[in-house]
């Protein structure tokens, strides 16, 4: 349940509150995997609703807005290969993924602006949110 709360930016408050008060009584190591899995859920169903053209205006809208022009010429640089461009694109989306910043953004730039295949989506997103999460975990078993 905290997984699930963990990835949509209204309930992650919520969901770093649960893992504060569970977290000097569970074990990381197990707790984090499972919210994991659930974070993950929770992401792929932000990733379908962005693939079903939901949202399609918008992002073509988020396209010719001056800080996108800005960042896109920044990545479109004649040193910057196609390679590179993607490894950033996808580290900056899993460092969003794996905060406790709303998932929607980074599952946006993943989902709306590259064609991931799904799998490497899953592998990605079940990654960086169980990083994200055993983090939150340990501090709280620290602290308690």
């Amino acid at each position: 349940l905290g997984g699930l709360l963990f990835s949509f930016g209204f309930t992650t408050p919520f969901a770093i509150g649960f893992f504060a008060e569970v977290g000097p009584e569970i074990n990381p190591f197990l707790a984090a995997p499972l919210a994991g899995l659930g974070a993950y859920l929770a992401d792929l169903m932000i990733l379908q609703i962005v693939r079903n053209s939901f949202f399609e205006d918008e992002i073509l809208h988020f396209r010719t807005t001056r800080i996108f022009r800005f960042f896109y010429n920044l990545l479109h640089h004649r040193t910057l290969t196609d390679k590179i461009r993607a490894y950033i694109l996808w580290s900056f989306a899993g460092i969003i993924i794996a905060s406790p910043l709303p998932d929607e953004i980074g599952v946006s730039l993943i989902g709306g602006v590259t064609d991931i295949e799904e799998r490497k989506f899953s592998i990605i997103s079940f990654i960086c949110n169980t990083a994200g999460i055993f983090i939150i975990l340990s501090f709280a078993k620290a602290a308690g």
